[in-house]
């Protein structure tokens, strides 16, 4: 706010009742709630409308592994166990 840079995120997280993402630079994944990931491209693919999960399934599992760590890490619970 008064000129100072912050170091960037690695990546950005979220989960809201059981849907979850995550964003690391272009590239974004997301899942509703039971159901498989989607992997969207930023850079060409503003409005989400291309899945490219199956044409990227090593850079999908990636960001899965990653939000899975981030999960864990900040207690996410499972949502169909709470609700």
């Amino acid at each position: 706010f008064e000129g100072q840079q912050s170091d960037a995120h690695e990546a950005l997280f979220w989960e809201h009742e059981g849907s979850k993402a995550v964003r690391k630079g272009n590239w974004k994944a997301v899942a509703e709630n039971n159901q498989p990931w989607e992997l969207y491209n930023l850079a060409t693919d503003r409005t989400e409308t291309k899945n490219v999960a199956k044409s990227e399934p090593k850079l999908l599992q990636s960001l899965i592994e990653l939000h899975q760590q981030w999960s864990v890490k900040v207690g996410v619970e499972d949502w169909n166990k709470i609700k």
